[in-house]
This record gives structure tokens, sequence and C-alpha cells, in this order.
């Protein structure tokens, strides 16, 4: 490993122009929180907090549409009973 982490985030369409706080944490290869020891032996979790700016409005969210309406059935078929012609003797 190269020390090197990165990780890239989709923020929410519609988050709003101005400044926002993220927070990172990270996990180890089994989903364990990568600890940090202090100095004096105390552990805490390795975290980094920071502030964004978001530049430029959120897009006005569309309007809902209105649900489609039911469909009709589809048309069934239904098969009249065919006699088979009758043999004729002679």
């Amino acid at each position: 490993l190269d020390g090197i982490w990165s990780r890239s985030i989709v923020l929410p369409a519609n988050l709003p122009a101005g400044d926002a706080a993220i927070s990172v944490s990270a996990f180890d290869v089994n989903g364990d929180e990568v600890q940090l020891t202090a100095p004096d032996g105390a552990k805490s979790p390795m975290t980094s907090s920071a502030t964004v700016s978001i530049q430029g409005a959120a897009p006005a969210p569309a309007p809902e549409a209105a649900p489609a309406p039911a469909a009709a059935p589809a048309p069934t078929a239904t098969a009249s009973p065919v006699s088979a012609p009758e043999k004729k003797n002679g």
C-alpha cells in the first residue's frame, strides 16, 4: 500500500448552494474502524472533517408527473368450438 487513500462522493442533487460540512471515517479491509494511538496511548477512530463550498443553486425539482392511467385490459380471444366436418358414407 502506498499510504494514499482516495474516495469520491456524490452530493445530493438537491443540495443548496453554500457551505456543507462533511465527515470522513476510515475503515480497514475487514470493515473495522481504523484506530489512531495518541502519544499517551489513548485510541480514537481515524476521522477527518471539512467544509466544502457548493457553488450555484440546485436546480428546481421536477414537478411530479400525474400517475399514468391504468392500462385497459388486454383484449382476449375466445375460441368457439369448431365441429369436424361430418363423414359422408358412400
